[in-house]
């Protein structure tokens, strides 16, 4: 092992304590917004304003995604705990100048297999919001998420195999070399091919939406578009899983640092995605369509002359009420025809 291992370690903690806080944030304005426009969209009925909390919870408890958000939290919350002990073990007590090195390094020992565990489960969850959101923005088609729905079922089983080898790490062994670090990086793959297939699947959605609804060129690729792909696909989680595989194949120690920080950033990426949803933005909502009509009526009552008929708005308001965006259309004519 390196002599600069330690110090990605440390590096490790500190930018892992970082981005676990940006997660905190950006979960509790995720829950509250979500929360908020599900109150919101039931409201429309008269006896729905003095809602109990009960009932809050019930209908919040439905949604999955607001379960896997939930459950993502827990699995960040406690992957943050287990690298905080691990930090407490390495520094607290050191017998010599060599221990904190030997602890941190040693896949083995009990707290660093719990910890990948709970960062493979964590990356799991939020591989399957992923898959989710794709079905949604794809109105629920299923043949579009066969091929992610495989790809995640097999990052569940390299889980499963290197937590397994972690356990047969001895003191000393090169994570490089190591059978553990290959199943790291299979991990890591996976994700990857997942990740790609959502961007690649949700940009042409989005190109098709945009170009049918808002009339735009294909061409006309504007930097909201580019904006709702980035979060809608999860792509900081798909650039943190590429630098993973990158600092892998150049043997790099920064490969350490790099990997502690993947459960957090997935669930910035997550939480991003749920804030668009909370906030009504999410892909699939379409925007106030108005048809305006202008013709000539014939008067005959008392002249030959024509008079113009004032144009004709059709004002249609969705309201989205679940994680896909779908939900029902109400259309409000307005107008009036005026006689001279």
């Amino acid at each position: 092992m390196s002599s600069s291992f330690l110090s990605h370690q440390i590096a490790a903690f500190v930018l892992t304590s970082f981005t676990y806080g940006i997660f905190v944030v950006l979960w509790i304005i995720s829950i509250v917004l979500m929360i908020n426009r599900l109150i919101t969209t039931t409201t429309t009925r008269p006896y729905s304003r003095s809602f109990p909390y009960g009932s809050i919870a019930y209908m919040a408890l439905r949604r999955p995604l607001i379960i896997s958000i939930i459950l993502l939290f827990l699995f960040n919350t406690g992957q943050w705990i287990i690298v905080f002990i691990r930090i407490l073990k390495a520094f607290g007590e050191i017998p010599d100048a060599s221990w904190p090195t030997r602890f941190l390094s040693n896949f083995a020992e009990p707290t660093e297999v719990a910890y990948a565990i709970v960062a493979t489960t964590s990356i799991f969850t939020s591989d399957c919001i992923i898959v989710y959101r794709l079905w949604c923005i794809w109105n629920c088609q299923s043949l579009v998420i066969i091929f992610p729905i495989l790809s995640t079922a097999s990052l569940l089983a390299c889980s499963i195999g290197m937590a397994h080898q972690y356990t047969l790490f001895r003191p000393g062994d090169n994570i490089f070399a190591a059978t553990s670090g290959r199943w790291m990086l299979s991990v890591c793959v996976l994700t990857l091919t997942t990740n790609g297939y959502s961007t690649g699947f949700i940009a042409w959605r989005v190109s098709r939406v945009h170009k049918q609804v808002a009339h735009m060129k294909l061409n006309n690729f504007s930097l909201s578009k580019v904006l709702m792909i980035f979060v809608e696909s999860a792509a900081l989680y798909m650039l943190w899983a590429l630098a993973v595989i990158v600092a892998y194949g150049l043997r790099s120690t920064v490969f350490v640092t790099i990997i502690h920080v993947g459960p957090p950033i997935a669930g910035i990426a997550c939480c991003m995605i749920s804030i668009r949803i909370g906030l009504g933005w999410a892909q699939g909502s379409s925007p106030k369509v108005s048809t305006h009509t202008s013709s000539q009526i014939p008067v005959s009552i008392g002249s030959s002359r024509t008079a113009p008929v004032q144009p004709l708005e059709i004002a249609m308001d969705i309201v989205r009420s679940n994680d896909s965006g779908e939900s029902g259309t109400n259309i409000k004519p307005e107008g009036r025809i005026i006689a001279n």
